[in-house]
């Protein structure tokens, strides 16, 4: 007799353990629960889906449908494998051996753990899944970013935030749009730190406000670099220190004066140099090398004051 090939009907109910109604449905989070349901129900047609998928189904978004395998692998109710297989404990279930495989769950956080170059810990799932939801990264966007924070050197979990933030503002969908983005984030800074080396100053060192008088002088007021560093010259041979304000204050005179170049700011010192040239031969006393300059308010007071001492 040939061998007989059979196909189980589809289950039309699952078995739930008593356990996970008594000890794990009344602290689990209602979405958490649809999931966990989901996926048993799916694992006895060993279905393949996605994250993707589910999402639709329950209508939770993605990132939280990831937020609770997590939950529940933690519980320790289910194994996710590299494979992306999910796999369920025994809970006094008849057939522990039931999974389903999401597909896309594969290296999820394996490889978040592998960029940041250490194991996450429960905040880092919240933390990371929290990313996806709030400010809807794909996965590929949020790796992207951890790479660049890691390429920085910074992966405290406040700055990878900031990041974020910065990126969402800047409306950062796609992997294309963070490279552009950092890019152009480089070659501001390229610039930026060409004028703080020169006055002798560190990223680390300006304010948001500093950071902004850079960003004025070269992108509102398209100051060549060589102009700005003129400014920077001179203001500190004025005051011999690297002040910013003072800075802005000759770049904005120049500015509404018209200069776009160095060359722009020679005319300007001649047609200075000729203006105070003409001022003193009008008055030559103040020409003669050694005529003192009083002044002549204080004079007057002082004049005043002898007069005073004299009637007495």
């Amino acid at each position: 007799m040939p061998n007989i090939s059979l196909t189980p009907p589809e289950p039309k109910f699952i078995p739930l353990s008593t356990t996970f109604i008594d000890k794990y449905i009344p602290k689990a989070h209602g979405d958490y629960i649809k999931v966990y349901l989901t996926l048993l129900r799916l694992s006895y047609t060993n279905t393949v889906c996605s994250t993707e998928s589910i999402s639709k189904k329950l209508n939770i978004s993605e990132s939280e449908i990831i937020n609770a395998l997590g939950y529940w692998q933690e519980n320790g109710l289910i194994h996710i494998s590299d494979s992306g297989e999910v796999s369920f404990n025994t809970l006094n279930l008849d057939d522990d051996s039931c999974f389903v495989i999401i597909d896309n769950t594969k290296n999820i956080f394996k490889d978040i753990e592998m960029a940041l170059g250490r194991p996450l810990t429960p905040s880092d799932y919240k933390f990371f899944t929290m990313l996806m939801d709030k400010f809807h990264f794909s996965f590929e966007v949020l790796i992207f970013l951890i790479e660049y924070c890691v390429s920085k050197k910074k992966t405290d979990i406040r700055y990878i935030e900031k990041v974020a933030i910065g990126w969402h503002e800047k409306g950062i969908k796609t992997i294309e749009d963070a490279q552009n983005h950092i890019r152009k984030h480089e070659e501001k800074w390229t610039k930026y730190r060409q004028i703080l080396n020169y006055i002798g100053l560190k990223d680390s060192d300006i304010s948001v406000p500093q950071e902004e008088l850079l960003e004025k002088w070269i992108y509102s007021y398209n100051m060549p670099i060589d102009v700005i560093l003129e400014a920077c010259r001179i203001a500190i041979m004025r005051i011999n220190e690297p002040n910013l304000n003072y800075i802005d204050k000759i770049v904005t005179d120049w500015y509404n004066l018209g200069v776009k170049n160095v060359n722009d700011i020679k005319r300007l010192d001649k047609k200075a140099n000729k203006k105070e040239k003409a001022s003193k031969s009008q008055h030559p006393y103040i020409a003669y090398s050694g005529q003192r300059q009083y002044d002549i308010t204080e004079l007057e007071k002082k004049l005043l004051g002898r007069g005073e001492l004299n009637e007495e």
